[in-house]
Formats: structure tokens, sequence, C-alpha cells
């Protein structure tokens, strides 16, 4: 359990950090924070989820950390009544961005189907289409950077991840790389 804590903070100190939401043009609120939670926790087990018999444990003592962190952010944010539901909701929308997720990376889906899943889990916050051009920059700039993370915890020895000793990207070097293997951020 120590590890996980370990990773999760990493995931914790990432999603808190005020400039990731000023790189890809978000407002920092509850409903982005969570949604960042999502994404990092859904890389990190993408990433643990086929190292057995190690990572199904691993990544259910990070579940549980996520949900512990997650009741203290709703309480901090104030939600004191129908509390159950609220976490019941956060839960839905952890297993469904996750499912889409899983899906969109799967080499037979779309080339656009991650931009399509991030504008849905991060950046709508209603059933609006994702915009095109110059307006969808931020969305194709977060799947760049997903991309790159995902191609980086690949590359990972899985004693490094099971130690919890990772770093996620900290600049903006992605922006100019499709899909990068750089190694040097983890």
């Amino acid at each position: 359990m120590r590890k996980a804590r370990t990773l999760y903070s990493r995931i914790s100190n990432v999603v808190e950090n005020p400039s990731l939401y000023a790189t890809f043009g978000l407002e920092k609120s509850f409903r982005t924070v969570y949604s960042m939670l999502i994404l990092h926790m859904w890389l990190c087990l993408a990433r643990t989820k086929g190292e057995q018999p190690d990572g199904r444990d691993f990544g259910e003592a990070l579940y549980v950390l996520f949900m512990e962190d997650l009741e203290h952010r709703v309480t901090d944010a104030g939600v004191r009544m129908h509390f159950s539901k609220w976490m019941s909701e956060l839960e839905k929308m952890f297993y469904g961005a996750v499912k889409v997720y899983d899906e969109a990376m799967k080499s037979e889906s779309p080339k656009d189907a991650l931009a399509h899943a991030l504008w849905k889990n991060v950046f709508a916050e209603d059933d609006s289409p994702m915009p095109n051009g110059q307006e969808a920059a931020p969305v194709q700039n977060l799947a760049q950077y997903v991309r790159r993370e995902t191609g980086c915890l690949a590359l990972t020895d899985k004693e490094i991840i099971f130690s919890g000793n990772i770093l996620f990207s900290a600049d903006n070097s992605w922006k100019d790389e499709e899909n990068s293997n750089d190694e040097s951020t983890v």
C-alpha cells in the first residue's frame, strides 16, 4: 500500500499543478481536477493491469487511495448532503471514462477517438460536439500528452512503476511530438 501511496501522491501532485490546466486551456475547478485525476489514474492503471499477479493488487490499492482522496475533495468542495449519491455518481463517471479511454487507445479505434474521449470527459460540460480547427487545439494537445505519457509508462520497468517513483511530463516538450516514446520523463 505504501508504494501505491507514493504513486498516488505523484498523480495528485501533477493534477494539483496549475500549469497543467493553463497548458490545456482549462479552468481549474472541481470538475476539471476530477477529470484529470481520472485521466492520470487511468494512465497508471492501464500500465499496471497487465503485470500479473502484482498489477491487480497494486491497482486495487491505488483505487482505494483515489476513493479516499475523492471523499476528502468532495467534502472540501462543500458537499454535505447526499454525499453517498455524489460518490456513487463520481464512481460511475470514473468507470465510464476508463472504459472510453481504453476503447480509444485500441489500435483499431479511429485516430481521433482519444481526442473525442478527452473532449467528452475533460473539456465539455455538456453534450456539445467537439470543436474543429484551431478551437480543438487544446483537446489535440491533451491527446498528444496522453499518448506520450502512455508511451513513457510502457517503457518504464514494472519495478519502477510499482515503486511509485515516476514523474509525468512537466513541460510542453510533448507538443512537438506526435507519438514520442522518450523515456526521459519517467
